[in-house]
């Protein structure tokens, strides 16, 4: 079997395969060729990484994140949260540029003149003035095991209803 690689910042491997990987003197192959370079040590790209490498294909696996392993947070997934910083990158997603689109979600994001987070439609409603809309929070794993590490590796289907509604708005009958 061909030796999976991982190029991180900190230098530091924590992997499922660290007793098969390289150690991190060595990072290149001899030859600085790879079967296939994945970015992205998340459920996909870490999955897909291993995958490969047990097939026997020699895989460059890059990661954005550090190597937050040492934190416990990050190895009990459940104590995890959006407040480690080490762990996330705290994004704002702007959905619309229809401004009027946008005062509809009631997850929108703001930052208050304190510095405190608010959350709903109008800060304004509750006698926060001059808040700075920042947009809806998407945070994303900045660590090895991507974003299953900060969102306690949960997924949340949505019901059969849901995928209805969008098949009759859709109208292709591919989403049922």
């Amino acid at each position: 079997m061909k030796l999976l690689h991982l190029l991180l910042p900190s230098i530091a491997l924590a992997s499922p395969l660290h007793a098969r990987c390289s150690s991190p003197q060595s990072l290149a192959n001899e030859t600085n060729t790879y079967d296939y370079i994945v970015t992205g040590s998340g459920p996909g790209g870490g999955t897909l990484a291993t995958n490969l490498a047990r097939a026997g294909y020699s895989v460059l696996l890059i990661e954005a994140g550090d190597d937050e392993s040492a934190d416990i947070r990050t190895q009990i997934l459940a104590l995890n949260d959006f407040s480690n910083e080490g762990a996330a990158w705290h994004f704002f997603v702007k959905h619309s540029d229809d401004e009027e689109r946008a005062k509809r979600y009631n997850l929108m994001v703001w930052r208050l003149t304190s510095g405190e987070y608010w959350v709903g439609r109008d800060p304004t409603v509750d006698g926060h003035q001059n808040a700075t809309r920042l947009g809806v929070f998407y945070p994303r794993g900045a660590t090895l095991g991507g974003s299953a590490v900060i969102n306690a590796a949960a997924t949340f289907l949505p019901s059969d209803s849901d995928w209805d509604y969008f098949d009759k708005g859709v109208g292709d009958g591919i989403w049922r």
